[in-house]
């Protein structure tokens, strides 16, 4: 198992990160999105802020994603991070039918 995570853990300057150390490259990212509908500019999406700071209350968050560049770069600027490599992030999704 950690054999196969080596890929994905990083590190620089005495920080540790798990990211993909071969990101994908700029050709397949564009097919990716121009394959997209053009008139899909940005989605807003919710999700819940939890921060590691125990004093700091947990909040909901309204995100405008954009369709070209990466979800977390969005999600770190808007909870104020200078940038992804410090964001934490899990999804869960649930449908609920009235």
């Amino acid at each position: 198992m950690a054999a196969r995570l080596s890929e994905f853990v990083v590190s620089s300057e005495g920080q540790l990160s798990i990211q993909k150390q071969n990101p994908y490259p700029p050709e397949v990212i564009e097919s990716s999105i121009t394959q997209e509908s053009d008139a899909l500019e940005s989605m807003w999406t919710g999700a819940i802020h939890i921060p590691f700071m125990l004093e700091k209350a947990i909040e909901p968050v309204t995100l405008q994603v954009p369709s070209k560049g990466y979800h977390v770069d969005a999600i770190a600027q808007k909870i104020g991070l200078p940038d992804a490599k410090r964001l934490l992030a899990s999804r869960y999704s649930e449908t609920f039918i009235w």
